[in-house]
């Protein structure tokens, strides 16, 4: 049986998230599942692969045109879906690993996440105000925690949205 390790993060920004799975992947640790941000790694070879994360397409054609493509072509494992995004790694032996190797696709792709986290933001927005009218109309103090909570919740999407646009304008300069 391989040694596992579980590790709890919630990030929101996929660039940090790389970032940390290959140092893990680094010193031996490699990832075999997600759950809600719990990670679970296995011990491997030092710097055995390589990881990506990738905003998913929404079109189910399209996402299992893409995926044959990454296995096929490029020799990518699927790790893990989760929602919108997957979880994508390569043997370090076979070279770099990167989906958007010029400006143009890395700037698209970022405002493509920008969009998300907007949409996402806005939802959660729409619904704390329903929640604050519900709340006003019944007078009952105790139900406040839900609409602060959306607020919160939205409110940190917002952010993470306004971070990709700046990544993805500073790209286009």
């Amino acid at each position: 049986m391989k040694e596992k390790l579980i590790r709890w993060r919630f990030l929101f920004d996929k660039d940090k998230e790389e970032q940390w799975l290959n140092e893990m992947a680094a010193q031996g640790w490699s990832m075999s599942s997600f759950f809600a941000g719990r990670y679970t790694f296995e011990k491997t070879a030092e710097r055995e692969y390589l990881y990506q994360v990738e905003l998913l397409p929404r079109n189910a054609k399209e996402k299992q045109n893409y995926f044959s493509f990454l296995q096929e072509e490029m020799g990518v494992e699927i790790v893990q879906e989760w929602g919108v995004w997957v979880f994508l790694r390569r043997k370090a032996s076979e070279g770099s690993f990167e989906l958007y190797t010029d400006s143009a696709s890395k700037a698209q792709h970022y405002g493509k996440i920008a969009r998300m986290f907007f949409a996402v933001s806005g939802l959660e927005f729409a619904i704390g105000l329903f929640e604050t009218i519900g709340w006003i109309a019944e007078g009952e103090p105790q139900f406040l925690w839900l609409p602060l909570i959306l607020y919160a919740l939205g409110l940190v999407l917002l952010r993470q949205g306004v971070r990709f646009r700046n990544k993805q304008k500073k790209l286009e300069e």
